[in-house]
């Protein structure tokens, strides 16, 4: 599983894009995307690939729009709704094109929200990515806060349908172990916005 993830780099963020990195596999590569890009270039120095060659690929992506078509999986962690609404503006329109083969053997795109928002906004964004059929959206607030984020023990609460609405399996089963990168526990609270 190529894992990508777009990641606005502050006080929860920042932890959870370094246990992430830690636990994929060194063949793939992270692409993290900061509004600040003295922050992600910091990130990259502290924990991507050193001088000497060795270390962990982490690029820097130039917008979200960007990160997101070079992406399987998309996670974002952001301030509040309005930072949400925005980015997923930017990312969604125009709507993305298909995954490329050469990133992963996945059909849909998979957006997961980290960020703790109302359950209007997280609506309203799953509709948006559904709808323009770039993929699939989960909203995965979390607890545990950035000691949380540091040990990697967050508590992530999932809305999103038990099923992805593909006949291919669940959606549930697709996100957990990718939460659990980042955190002890995913649990299933229901549809988007709940």
């Amino acid at each position: 599983m190529a894992i990508t993830k777009h990641v606005l780099i502050y006080m929860i963020g920042y932890p959870m894009a370094r246990n992430l990195r830690a636990k994929i596999p060194e063949s793939d590569t992270l692409i993290i995307h900061d509004h600040n890009r003295e922050v992600a270039q910091k990130f990259n120095e502290e924990v991507g690939i050193a001088a000497d060659g060795k270390g962990n690929a982490i690029e820097v992506s130039e917008s979200p729009r960007d990160l997101a078509e070079k992406s399987d999986v998309v996670i974002t962690v952001l301030p509040g709704p309005s930072h949400v609404k925005t980015v997923f503006g930017h990312i969604l329109h125009p709507p993305l094109p298909p995954i490329s083969q050469t990133i992963s053997a996945e059909t849909d795109r998979l957006f997961i929200d980290c960020s703790t928002i109302d359950p209007t906004s997280s609506t309203d964004i799953a509709n948006a990515v559904h709808s323009s059929s770039s993929g699939r959206y989960v909203d995965a607030p979390m607890s545990g806060g950035v000691v949380g984020a540091r040990s990697a023990t967050l508590t992530f609460m999932l809305g999103c349908p038990s099923h992805n609405g593909n006949g291919d399996g669940k959606l549930v089963q697709r996100v957990t172990p990718i939460l659990e990168l980042m955190g002890a526990k995913a649990v299933h609270m229901g549809t988007s916005g709940m």
